[in-house]
This record gives structure tokens, C-alpha cells and sequence, in this order.
């Protein structure tokens, strides 16, 4: 598959999984974009590795209110490319952690412009001009899909260039290994974020009770979440009897 066709069959992907990312089904991960990017470019098990790395890394992200957050689906594709083009794994880790703080900008972008069509829909419905409320409402989606799939396309076109990243990573360690301080950091950043939206205060021994599982017997996370099913199970059980 040459360039031209690569980068336009992953700016089409990119633009249809925006429609899933809006609809109920939201299947939309960078996990599945690292699957996708690696098996349209013969590398599936590649793909697979920086794809899960990359939904690692966006644990505990959300777009609450007007925040912007790094967007790792777009991030896992790039890192997917620079990984197979480059054939170092931790190069595109590498090249997926800068990119996607480099296109919060166009999610910035989105959010703008989409901001302006809102308020052009609110006028279109005071004045009870039905189709024009219509288009402004779902002019939004296609608002996302251009400022997704458009720096794709650029970027997979100029996916030689990512080399040139690559040996500036190379060269200077520091860079490489403050990226590799980020990458660690940030699933743990992502968990303290769902912890913070939890009630630890009245369920914090079960907080503990799983901690001591993992860093004292050992036990693996799917483990410790059968057992988190379990108490939860007994808890709402317990908690019925009490109502009864």
C-alpha cells in the first residue's frame, strides 16, 4: 500500500470511529485504533503493543466541562506508523506521547468552532428556523471528523519525517527518558483521577483491602476486580436485607 492510499484509508477510519465516538455504541479506544492502524499495514502484533500502551497511558482522561486531555486514539495511530516504520516499538511510544500533545490544538480547534455553531443553532430555534437548528446540530460531528482525520492524513503523507523525530529522541537521552517519566506517570495519574470521583471516604476499606491483595499477596488485577465484584455483590445484598 503506498502513502497516499495509507494516509487516506486512516483519515476515512479516523472520521467514521468519530461517528462511533458520538453514538451510543462508542467502541472508540486507542486500543483498537493501534489494531486497526497495525492490521492495515501488515502488523497486527504491533499495532496491538502500542495500542494497549496508549489506553494505558489515556486511563482516567475525560473531556468533564471545557477540559482538554491528550487524545491517545489519534496518538496510537501515529505511534502504530512510527513503530513499523522505524521497527522499534519504543520509538513510537515515544513519537505517540509528543504527538498527542502537540494535536490537543486541533481538539481546541473542535471545540471552538463547534461553540459558534451552537450559538447559531440557539438563534436558529428562537426564531423557529427548524432546518437551520438541524444543520447547525449536526454540522458538529463533521466539525470533529476534519480536525481528526485531516492531521492524520498530513501525517501519515509526511510519516518519513517522523524519522527525524526518532533521532532527536536518539540523541538526546534526556528527552527520551523524561518521555519515558511521562508514559510510566500517566496510567497512575489516570487511576488518582478515577479515585477522586469515587467515595473513598465511606468505602476506603475496600481501597486498602485491594492494595493489600496486590502488594502483599501477590494477587493480579483481574483477581483483585472478581473479588471487587464479589464484595460489591455481597454489599447491595446486604444493604437489600437491611431495607426488607
Amino acid at each position: 500500500m503506498n502513502t497516499f492510499t495509507l494516509a487516506l484509508v486512516l483519515a476515512l477510519f479516523v472520521a467514521i470511529m468519530d461517528l462511533d465516538w458520538w453514538s451510543e455504541l462508542n467502541i472508540s479506544s486507542p486500543l483498537v485504533y493501534g489494531i486497526v492502524t497495525g492490521l492495515i499495514m501488515g502488523d497486527m502484533a504491533t499495532g496491538f503493543q502500542v495500542g494497549s500502551v496508549c489506553t494505558l497511558m489515556s486511563l482516567g482522561f475525560y473531556y468533564f466541562g471545557g477540559a482538554t486531555v491528550p487524545d491517545y486514539r489519534i496518538g496510537s495511530i501515529f505511534g502504530v506508523v512510527a513503530a513499523i516504520e522505524t521497527g522499534d516499538y519504543n520509538i513510537g511510544i515515544v513519537i505517540a506521547t509528543v504527538l498527542v500533545l502537540l494535536l490537543m490544538q486541533t481538539n481546541i480547534l473542535a471545540r471552538t468552532i463547534n461553540t459558534l455553531l451552537l450559538h447559531a443553532g440557539e438563534r436558529a430555534l428562537a426564531s423557529n428556523n427548524i432546518k437551520r437548528f438541524e444543520w447547525c446540530h449536526l454540522s458538529g460531528i463533521f466539525v470533529w471528523m476534519l480536525c481528526d482525520a485531516v492531521p492524520v492524513f498530513i501525517g501519515v503523507m509526511l510519516k518519513g519525517n517522523l524519522s527525524v523525530i526518532s533521532d532527536f529522541a536518539e540523541r538526546f537521552e534526556w528527552f527520551t527518558n523524561g518521555l519515558q517519566v511521562m508514559g510510566a506517570a500517566l496510567p497512575s495519574v489516570g487511576m488518582a483521577l478515577l479515585l477522586s470521583y469515587m467515595d473513598v471516604k465511606n468505602y476506603w476499606p475496600y481501597l486498602f483491602l485491594g492494595f493489600l491483595l496486590f502488594a502483599y499477596l501477590n494477587i493480579p488485577i483481574l483477581g483483585i476486580a472478581i473479588f471487587g465484584i464479589v464484595a460489591g455483590g455481597l454489599y447491595i445484598k446486604q444493604l437489600k436485607g437491611e431495607k426488607a
